[in-house]
């Protein structure tokens, strides 16, 4: 089976869950839709979610993982000057589909959620199920 169709399958799976626990019909949400900024996850919910994933593909998603990318850059001081340090920019673009530009003008490690995609999270599934 391709990775495309793999991936496909794994997206479909994953807006299914979301449906699911979000009680949203799975027609408003596309790949590029975004978690936080317009499914209005809360943190409650990103519980409920990484719960029903974890079951779902058999994996566990650690403390430092995905949904707590923001807590790790504030907690280990990946900030300098007011800007992440090439340490936290590395994080983010390896969970995440953001651009350098998007990246310079965040000015809070949690502003990162406003830009957390299903693809983002369907690409991190796609690693951890390897």
């Amino acid at each position: 089976m391709s990775t495309k169709i793999e991936n496909q399958k794994l997206t479909e799976k994953v807006i299914a869950l979301l449906a699911k626990v979000l009680d949203i019909e799975e027609g408003e949400m596309q790949p590029d839709t975004l978690l936080f900024k317009e499914l209005a996850i809360e943190s409650a919910e990103t519980l409920e979610i990484t719960f029903r994933l974890e079951q779902e593909f058999n994996i566990s998603i650690g403390e430092g993982e995905f949904w707590n990318i923001a807590n790790l850059i504030a907690n280990k001081d990946m900030i300098v000057e007011g800007k992440f340090s090439d340490e936290a920019v590395v994080l983010i673009k390896d969970n995440m589909s953001i651009t350098d530009e998007e990246i310079e003008k965040i000015h809070s490690p949690f502003e990162i959620y406003d830009y957390i995609s299903i693809r983002d999270l369907v690409n991190y599934l796609e690693k951890k199920i390897q």
